[in-house]
């Protein structure tokens, strides 16, 4: 009997900390949010994180996009510190650049058609979580993402043979 590879749950589903969603709920244009660390995956093989954003605006267009930084703490753009050891935001354009330069290319990048008040649910993998790991959110959208409801969720996976 030849050995079968199985997935197995070994995080359960948690809410990212967008402090109970405020960072992400009126994310305006342009800005940034992250999550406080999550810390809990490092045995895992992959990481689910889901995410459901409603983009306000009557015709909104543009994209959202995820990034992660792993084991990081803080980064240093230009001539301060991004605390990332708490979730929180950024709105300056030259400081998301540099947060994105250190991220590298976002993990998933999710196209807001111009449909009014719907809601953006998607999900993506993060291979090898670290022992710390924020996910980021950049609203590149032309309208304020929503005034509530606006959350994600992050579980663990591990490769299991049997």
């Amino acid at each position: 009997m030849a050995n079968e590879v199985h997935q197995k749950l070994e995080v359960a589903e948690a809410a990212l900390d967008f402090n109970a969603g405020a960072e992400l709920d009126e994310l305006p244009v342009g800005d940034m949010a992250w999550c406080a660390p999550v810390t809990t995956l490092e045995d895992c093989d992959r990481a689910e994180v889901t995410f459901a954003i409603t983009v306000g605006g009557t015709s909104p267009e543009g994209t959202i996009e995820y990034y992660v930084a792993r084991d990081t703490g803080t980064l240093i753009v230009a001539d301060h510190h991004i605390d990332l050891s708490d979730h929180g935001t950024e709105g300056t354009a030259a400081d998301i650049e540099d947060i994105i330069s250190d991220c590298g290319p976002p993990v998933f990048t999710c196209p807001v058609n111009g449909t009014a008040s719907i809601v953006y649910t998607h999900s993506f993998l993060v291979w090898y979580p670290t022992a710390s790991l924020n996910i980021l959110v950049y609203n590149n959208t032309d309208e304020a993402f929503a005034a509530d409801g606006n959350d994600g969720y992050i579980r663990g996976w591990l490769a299991e043979v049997q």
